[in-house]
């Protein structure tokens, strides 16, 4: 169609449509550019996320469901990432529990370093204290698992 034809509200409707596709196509390649998720693997990879420490308490024992009703505090260490992650299983993953996770923001930690200041340090880290950690990923398997991803922190960059 050649729009030099069109005249009055027909050729005005005809360009304020045109400049609404192209608007909307370049936005949607531009997200889709920029906030693409980096993908990470599990366990046997080594990983290093960047994030900001949380503590967070969960009911446990022995009901696992409130403990203003009576069940034990159970403290975990988290780190909020810096920009959320996708971690992809691989059939050749030591843990047959892995699968595909989209989209984390937050990941548990676990403590695993031969080094007894790392855990020292990060337990008495306040909340939003920085750090950079590095380790193996794994899927959530039991009830104490909070988040969908835990990292086991092998040391601290």
């Amino acid at each position: 169609m050649d729009i030099r034809f069109l005249k009055g509200d027909q050729g005005m409707q005809f360009r304020k449509l045109l400049i609404l596709k192209v608007c909307f196509f370049g936005i949607l390649f531009s997200i889709r550019t920029f906030a693409a998720n980096r993908n990470y693997y599990y366990a046997p990879e080594t990983v290093e996320l960047k994030g900001k420490i949380e503590h967070q308490t969960f009911p446990g024992l022995p009901n696992y469901e409130s403990i203003a009703t009576g069940d034990s505090p159970e403290r975990g260490l988290y780190l909020r990432l810096d920009n959320p992650i996708n971690v992809i299983a691989r059939k050749t993953d030591e843990d047959s529990n892995s699968q595909d996770e989209k989209t984390i923001k937050i990941v548990q930690l676990t403590i695993v370093a031969k080094d007894p200041t790392v855990e020292r340090v990060l337990e008495s880290a306040k909340k939003g204290s920085h750090f950079s950690l590095v380790g193996h990923l794994f899927h959530r398997l039991t009830g104490h698992h909070h988040a969908r991803v835990l990292l086991e922190v092998e040391r601290m960059n």
